[in-house]
């Protein structure tokens, strides 16, 4: 899974996971080695599918999750002085 939030309504922020990968107990390897490497690359895909989502706020300068976004590039801490936004 790679996690994510979303707003469900104006002050509820609700988890909207997206999975990446299934796999069940039986098709992983037996060698615990080699399960242990499969399982470590998805978690390294789901880390990187998730840093690659945070974008940098052009007035503060500041990396952002995509649901503390405003905009694209205008983070939601400074909307209200930017732009008086109420939130």
């Amino acid at each position: 899974m790679v996690y994510s939030q979303g707003w469900n309504g104006p002050s509820e922020l609700v988890a909207c996971h997206r999975r990446l990968s299934r796999h069940s107990w039986e098709e992983l390897p037996e060698q615990v080695d080699e399960a242990f490497v499969l399982v470590a690359a998805l978690i390294e895909e789901s880390r990187r599918q998730r840093a690659g989502a945070y974008r940098v706020c052009r007035h503060c300068g500041r990396n952002a999750s995509p649901e503390y976004l405003h905009d694209p590039d205008l983070c939601m801490g400074c909307a209200p002085g930017l732009l008086g936004i109420v939130y």
